[in-house]
């Protein structure tokens, strides 16, 4: 089903996105560096809320940043809180913040990100 799935390839700035609403599969990795973060995830936070309707049994929201700004901060944020409102409706709902292994920062920010909300935040560090 096609028109049940998300695919934004990744650029210089921009993270590859793939959300399959079928399987409850969001994932987004790679670089975050948009001049226009809300250009570039407007749509995703709007196909996130219509995904949000009819979820699939489980959803899991995977970060994969190898790098990310100020701006996607703000946007990682937003992206929870969706998926917060899907919690407290009791659906089955968890985060996989991936990281490099030995990468403090990025253990960091999932930590902090764990902390913002509700929905579970699993810590995920990647061997590259």
């Amino acid at each position: 089903m096609r028109e049940n799935v998300l695919e934004c390839k990744a650029t210089k700035e921009t993270p590859r996105v793939h959300f399959d609403g079928q399987s409850g599969l969001l994932e987004i990795s790679g670089a975050s560096l948009p001049e226009n973060p809300l250009g570039f995830y407007g749509p995703i936070l709007n196909w996130l809320r219509e995904y949000a309707k009819t979820p699939s049994a489980h959803t899991c929201l995977r970060f994969s940043y190898s790098y990310y700004n100020t701006s996607t901060s703000k946007i990682v944020l937003a992206l929870l809180e969706e998926l917060d409102v899907l919690y407290k409706q009791g659906k089955s709902v968890e985060v996989e913040w991936c990281y490099p292994e030995g990468d403090e920062d990025m253990e960091e920010s999932g930590r902090e990100y764990a902390g913002e909300s509700s929905v579970p935040v699993k810590l995920c560090p990647q061997k590259m």
